[in-house]
């Protein structure tokens, strides 16, 4: 692309959860100029968020950077539901990369993204949990195919767990810790959204795990993964 053409970015027409709460999320277009590189992306003259939920502020972003990311469940004040209490951003930066808009955006609310290789899957999260990347070891010899795009919105977990499953042909077990909480009272589980591209199945599991804390043992004889905490 010439310094004289221009990419345009037009969100607001196709979130329409946007446009129904009225929200203003505008990237206004821009030339791609020299000053794009691979580290951070085109650099784009004016972004700007009003009333926003912190939620969407980073899907928008991240989605613009072209990574892949999940949101801690611990994190709070941060809700993709709409009428839950949650976190709202306003800001209007000027020059400035999609990515590098995500870190400014995290830092200013005390917020960390994690790097994960193994996975492709960044971990967003509060920076007091000091989180770390997935060890290698955890996603063990992963032959299987590159999957375009894995989508889930609003999927309790043990079913966003088997759609992983199913595709590595192998059925999931949860451990009966997973469904019970320290009285003993069986718990619903949490609810899961995320768009993910290129990455194996065995990349998307591991990536759930790390996030809701638990691990997995597979038993190769029955095709069977069993889930439990990982503590």
């Amino acid at each position: 692309m010439s310094a004289n053409q221009k990419k345009s970015f037009s969100f607001v027409g196709h979130w329409t959860l946007a446009v129904v709460l009225g929200l203003c999320l505008t990237f206004i277009s821009s030339t791609v100029n020299a000053q794009a590189n691979a580290a951070s992306g085109p650099v784009i003259p004016t972004i700007s968020m009003h009333n926003t939920p912190l939620s969407q502020a980073i899907d928008l972003l991240a989605r613009e950077a072209g990574f892949n990311y999940i949101l801690d469940p611990r994190l709070n004040g941060v809700s993709r539901t709409p009428g839950d209490k949650a976190t709202v951003v306003s800001f209007d930066w000027e020059n400035i990369s999609a990515r590098v808009a995500v870190e400014r955006l995290l830092k200013e609310h005390d917020l960390v993204l994690v790097e994960n290789p193994v996975t492709s899957v960044a971990r967003i999260g509060p920076a007091s949990l000091n989180i770390k990347p997935i060890d290698a070891a955890e996603l063990g010899n992963d032959t299987n195919a590159v999957i375009p795009i894995i989508m889930m919105m609003d999927a309790p977990l043990d079913i966003a767990l088997q759609h992983c499953a199913d595709q590595l042909h192998q059925k999931i077990v949860l451990d009966e810790a997973v469904r019970k909480g320290p009285d003993g009272r069986e718990i619903r589980l949490p609810k899961v959204s995320f768009r993910w591209h290129q990455l194996t199945a065995r990349q998307a599991l591991v990536a759930l795990l790390d996030v809701y804390g638990l691990v997995m043992v597979e038993d190769s004889a029955t095709s069977t993964l069993r889930i439990s905490p990982r503590d």
